[in-house]
């Protein structure tokens, strides 16, 4: 199951075979990102989530992972994007479940209720299980992530394990049985840390992109913004362009989250992707190419505030 990529080539290459392909970045709300990804001067009325759903097809929802939100929080999220009939929304399960010891039935009720309200709109794509790289394969572990599968798994749910010892046959049999799909990271590879892998256990094959930021990756004194400062080459893109082509045949949808937020670099990353898959010239946001323009120079600026669904 522990697949490394194959060895990088410095050119993109389009997919011979393409299923419904969702590409995004997760989270939308960065301080860090006004003036590069969002205008310095906002316009009245300004939607940061709107904005991401005029360029990118999914968006991670961030925010649940740490409490759960409100049913207004929620409909106004679908209200934002409704003009977006393709945008769809991977949920992040809230920490009390996956970094914590206790929750209540009332915690998995609540919770899964707000899910539903996505669910039923038909725009939730995946609920993400994201675990800690302190999570290691024990049967304690595994009866908590039955457990869990139990509350959430009639919703579609992709689970996240950041240590290698979750990288076995086993485990993507244990997945395939309960049609949830295994997530594919790349991370800073560090002694102990899961690698990359092109491993599909459920119709939505998931891939997540956190940065290769060796050196912060695991320092105490680290802040979040730190550990996901990260611009990803285009060689190392073509690496999971790589594992994709051979995700393709066995998936339906395939969807592709990059986590490596600071200063918008995982909105850079993002069009770089969408590129390498659809090579065409694309708009994005004035103020990100005045930053990144070396990076994205198949880009114009956005002067009509609408971009094409090209997934």
């Amino acid at each position: 199951m522990n697949r490394r990529v194959s060895n990088a080539r410095r050119c993109f290459s389009p997919m011979e075979h393409s299923p419904s392909i969702y590409i995004g970045p997760a989270g939308w709300s960065y301080p860090d990102w006004n003036g590069i990804v969002y205008p310095a001067e906002r316009p009245r009325r300004f939607s940061e989530l709107e904005f991401i759903a005029r360029y990118f097809n999914v968006v991670e929802i961030n925010s649940t992972f740490y409490k759960n939100p409100s049913a207004a929080t929620i409909n106004g999220w679908l209200m934002t994007v409704a003009k977006y009939p393709h945008f769809r929304f991977c949920v992040k399960l809230w920490n009390k479940f996956t970094h914590g010891e206790c929750y209540s039935s009332d915690d998995v009720g609540d919770f899964k209720k707000n899910l539903q309200l996505i669910a039923d709109s038909r725009q939730l794509l995946c609920v993400l299980i994201q675990f800690p790289w302190s999570f290691k394969k024990s049967v304690s572990s595994i009866k908590k992530l039955a457990l869990l599968l139990e509350h959430f798994g009639d919703l579609p749910c992709a689970v996240e394990f950041r240590h290698s010892s979750w990288s076995d046959d086993a485990v993507a049999q244990f997945l395939t049985e309960r049609q949830v799909s295994f997530v594919n990271i790349d991370q800073p590879l560090l002694p102990g840390s899961l690698a990359p892998s092109a491993v599909v256990t459920a119709p939505v094959a998931y891939v997540r992109l956190h940065g290769r930021n060796q050196a912060k990756w695991f320092r105490e004194n680290a802040g979040r913004d730190a550990r996901y400062d990260y611009l990803y080459r285009t060689d190392e893109l073509q690496q999971w362009i790589d594992n994709i082509q051979s995700m393709a045949s066995q998936s339906k949808s395939i969807v592709v989250i990059f986590n490596n937020h600071f200063r918008g670099q995982a909105v850079v990353n993002s069009f770089q992707f969408k590129f390498a898959l659809q090579p065409q010239q694309m708009n994005a946001p004035s103020s990100l190419l005045h930053v990144y323009g070396a990076q994205l120079p198949f880009m114009r600026p956005d002067m009509t505030g609408h971009t094409l669904d090209l997934f």
